[in-house]
């Protein structure tokens, strides 16, 4: 069984005081917007599972 795991879209969304975030190793997708407005993240753990980031996933943030 090849399930899809996403993260939900906005999950995130202007949670201006995180600065880092490892995600789950089941982790598939990261959704649009995600981690939009995140303006002090500076460090993200993605694994290895992730095949799609989409557009925007992290616009505004202090990782881009």
């Amino acid at each position: 069984v090849n399930q899809r795991v996403p993260v939900g879209e906005g999950a995130f969304a202007s949670c201006i005081s995180l600065t880092s975030a490892k995600l789950s190793s089941n982790l598939t997708d990261i959704n649009r917007v995600t981690f939009e407005g995140d303006t002090s993240l500076a460090s993200i753990t993605i694994p290895s599972k992730v095949k799609k980031i989409h557009d925007s996933a992290f616009a505004a943030t202090g990782a881009g």
